[in-house]
């Protein structure tokens, strides 16, 4: 027979301690493994071919992701590429103007730099498009990570693999995820490192090994990086901090010590890395950081952050398009909406994506509230998501999907959790159709197959234009709801979109611009006349009234008022038109039209103080 050596190892999950020789010792003449020690051994050997098997089938899940969905807007990925780009060309930039520092993503552009050089970028034909793939294919990576590491987190916390399968095919089904997986932003990195953090703390708290250092000091620093990658994911690092806490814990003050140095680890490690960023963007006074902080706010003033935030949470799960628009007309302009003859269907149409939503976060907190075992991550998720939610409302802004992101990790945990509780079969299975429906919905609304027929009007306005302008010209656009903005935001590495002019939007909603919108206007209208360049603006600033198809909303911020775009444009005198009713107007640099820019910014400025 066999005998065990007397060191022994502790393997744990949720449900049961199975204990198993380290090591063993076979004397001469042992002919078989005795069945007390096989037994732990195949379901050891069976989990592990069982993580492999989920593990493959989310890895081609992702890929069929990839390859037959595109986003529906890239957000800032031109900029971040064009500002590593700008940073290795500029090599003495001013004091606190270094394109590739920004607070609110601070080791983004630096990442992506780096990257950049180390794949031969700087030599590249067209390095601002090779820095953009480096971004996105840094994106796509870490949506693999994120995937691969909440099946390992939700499958050893719930100790079912299945768990873990469903959990993780949830978060890759929401339209957060999928868009942002193949643009070249910040978040989806950020929730990586915050779900690594989760992995590694729930594992070495079952293990019993929370008092480890590397227990503190691991989650410690992928907490820290989560927040330089993207500020918000700060908001949650209190709820990652409650659960390592409230964990596996029934004397909470025994988990104090593991909270305070995971916190110092993570602030210390954020402390850090900030003062190197001021340090080498030549940043060495308060009010330059103060400038640096503000510049990263891009201007936006939170308005009615209330009514943004019920279609901003739906906008994580689901791509709602211009359902958005919809809802803002009933409720400030209705009659254009009753008006319309199917309005019943056209509200259920809409509607049945955000009550799903709701009913789905409603019934999870209602599970974790039943059950004893839930209160705890209960408690952890509302520490989590009231932060991101008063942020979103109050001190930025509360449309974007990616706002919600850090809730995700702490979310889905949740959601594995009441996945796991014994006797909620149906509860489960409405998760599961649920995550189903939402996965064939943003698939459908992102697949890469409907992107020339939804464009071939607008292709044909931009090919028109590009040919009457230059690439340095400026084209100012009514809102960022107007085709051409739109197509450029879901194709701006489109060989037509950048052969456009520098486009700027007049009527930016919910940011600072406006409040003096006329002013800032008149000064980019005079800055490239200064430096020779051509002025265009679109057709529609000239209207009386907008078109339906617009999609502007009057009342959406009400600091901009329709009436005011053609009172002030109207009196500019212009050389010629092109691309039809709909499309560009060429303004004509006289003393005229520079003397009534000057007035109108001299006017905004007096009425201003």
């Amino acid at each position: 027979m066999l005998y065990p050596h007397r060191s022994l190892d502790i393997v744990e999950n949720d449900m049961q301690s199975v204990w198993f020789p380290a090591r063993w010792h076979a004397p001469t003449g042992a002919k078989r493994l005795s069945a007390k020690y096989k037994a732990p051994i195949a379901a050891a050997i069976a989990h592990s071919s069982t993580h492999l098997i989920f593990s493959t089938f989310l890895i081609l899940g992702c890929s069929a992701v990839f390859w037959f969905t595109a986003p529906r807007f890239y957000a800032d990925t031109a900029n971040y590429a064009l500002h590593i780009v700008q940073h290795w060309e500029r090599h003495s930039p001013a004091p606190g103007l270094d394109p590739l520092w920004d607070f609110g993503h601070l080791l983004w552009r630096p990442f992506g730099y780096v990257l950049w050089l180390l794949s031969g970028g700087a030599a590249s034909q067209d390095p601002v498009l090779h820095a953009a793939n480096v971004l996105i294919a840094i994106s796509g990576v870490c949506t693999v990570l994120s995937i691969i590491l909440l099946y390992f987190l939700a499958a050893h916390y719930s100790g079912k693999p299945w768990v873990g399968l469903v959990t993780a095919l949830g978060l890759l089904a929401t339209h957060a995820v999928i868009n942002h997986s193949r643009t070249g932003t910040a978040y989806i990195p950020g929730m990586t490192c915050q779900l690594a953090a989760l992995y590694w703390l729930e594992r070495q708290i079952r293990e019993r090994r929370e008092r480890s250092i590397g227990t503190w000091l691991g989650s410690g620093v992928l907490l820290g990086l989560s927040v330089l990658f993207w500020f918000p994911y700060s908001l949650t690092v209190p709820g990652v901090l409650a659960f390592a806490v409230l964990y596996r814990s029934t004397i909470i003050r025994a988990r104090m010590a593991l909270l305070l140095r995971m916190a110092a680890v993570c602030a210390m490690v954020v402390a850090a890395t900030y003062a190197l960023a001021l340090a080498a963007d030549h940043i060495t006074t308060l009010a330059m950081a103060h400038d640096w902080f503000v510049r990263s706010r891009y201007g936006i003033s939170p308005n009615r952050g209330y009514f943004r935030v019920m279609t901003g949470v739906p906008r994580s799960f689901f791509w709602l398009g211009e359902d958005g628009v919809f809802w803002k007309r009933l409720l400030f302009q209705p009659r254009i909406v009753v008006q319309h003859p199917a309005l019943v269907s056209q509200i259920l149409a809409r509607a049945w994506k955000l009550l799903a939503v709701y009913a789905f976060l409603l019934v999870v907190g209602l599970e974790l509230a039943r059950a004893k075992s839930g209160h705890r991550l209960l408690v952890v998720l509302l520490i989590a998501t009231v932060p991101v939610l008063y942020f979103a409302i109050f001190l930025f802004d509360a449309s974007p999907p990616d706002r919600y992101l850090p809730v995700f990790p702490m979310l889905f945990l949740c959601v594995a959790h009441m996945l796991a509780r014994v006797g909620r079969r149906r509860t489960s299975i409405v998760l599961v159709c649920l995550f189903g429906l939402m996965f064939i919905a943003n698939a459908v609304a992102l697949s890469r197959a409907g992107y020339s027929t939804r464009w071939s009007t607008t292709s044909a306005k931009v090919t028109c234009f590009a040919r009457n302008c230059s690439r340095q010209d400026l084209l100012i656009l009514l809102s960022f709801q107007d085709d051409v903005f739109r197509m450029w935001d879901e194709a701006p590495f489109d060989p037509l979109m950048r052969r456009v002019a520098e486009m700027y939007i007049a009527g930016i909603v919910g940011t600072q611009h406006a409040l003096n919108w006329q002013s800032e206007v008149s000064d980019r209208i005079l800055d490239k006349w200064e430096h020779g360049h051509n002025v265009w603006i679109s057709k529609r600033l000239l209207a009386s009234r907008p078109q339906p198809e617009w999609n502007w909303v009057e009342g959406d911020d009400p600091r901009l008022h329709w009436a005011d775009f053609p009172a002030y444009f109207a009196p500019l005198q212009a050389v010629k038109e092109c691309c039809g009713d709909d499309g560009y107007v060429l303004l004509a640099k006289t003393p005229e039209n520079v003397a009534y820019l000057h007035q109108r910014a001299s006017e905004l400025a007096v009425a201003l103080h």
